[in-house]
């Protein structure tokens, strides 16, 4: 038996027996007397199961708490289990399936978006990534991430990359955003966009063109966890 349940116990087996003097007063020949002390007899019993209550909530905060950190400690774990970057803070996502397939499609192939498909196969370095340029003979067993450069206005851009795109499942569009972590968006293409679709979840991403890398920042690590729940889909 646990603190917790002696507790219980305890409270419970003394609120019984003071409501068993609760019973005995109210017999006794001196009525005011006995009502004075049934009164306070009363407050003790709300006070011990005010008590009990407060007991059960500060348990349940501390266990909250420590679930907390739990997934905290393993999502450190799980996304930088080597703490190690590389001189720019490059991510490294070190997933466990070795050479499970991933298809990466990127139609527009600009210079800059060859950049970032080229640094996001080698980011995903565990898996075999399937570079392609045309949505021609896409797997629907096999997961597929879109690249989309977000370089004039979103809407087009996105449906420039999505041009004949015929994929079943659920799919990723990375929007692309170049540049440095301080000119990243403060809102999500997601929100802008009024949520994701039927079948289509948008990701914003931060590359820098110049350094040809993904960079460590918030952003970035919220994409690597997306990611990393959508390959789980496939198994």
């Amino acid at each position: 038996m646990d603190q917790q349940e002696e507790t219980q116990l305890n409270t419970k087996d003394v609120c019984r027996d003071l409501g068993l003097i609760q019973e005995t007063l109210a017999d006794n020949p001196d009525q005011e007397q006995c009502a004075k002390m049934s009164e306070k007899i009363g407050d003790i019993i709300e006070r011990i199961k005010h008590l009990e209550k407060m007991f059960k909530k500060d348990k349940d905060e501390q266990i909250s708490k420590l679930k907390e950190v739990l997934q905290s400690s393993s999502s450190d774990e799980l996304h930088n289990p080597n703490k190690e970057t590389n001189k720019k803070g490059s991510y490294s996502w070190p997933w466990s399936k070795a050479k499970a397939k991933v298809q990466i499609l990127n139609s527009i192939h600009t210079n800059a978006s060859v950049k970032f498909a080229t640094a996001l196969k080698k980011t995903l370095s565990n898996f075999e990534c399937l570079m392609l340029t045309d949505s021609d003979g896409l797997n629907n067993s096999v997961p597929l991430i879109v690249v989309c450069l977000h370089s004039t206005r979103l809407k087009p851009d996105i449906e420039l990359a999505l041009a004949q795109v015929n994929y079943t499942p659920r799919y990723v569009v990375l929007i692309v955003h170049t540049g440095t972590e301080s000119n990243l968006p403060t809102i999500s293409s997601s929100k802008k966009l009024g949520g994701n679709k039927d079948k289509i979840t948008f990701i914003d991403v931060g590359f820098d063109v110049d350094y040809g890398g993904i960079y460590k920042c918030q952003l970035n690590v919220s994409a690597m966890r997306y990611l990393e729940e959508y390959i789980k889909m496939f198994g």
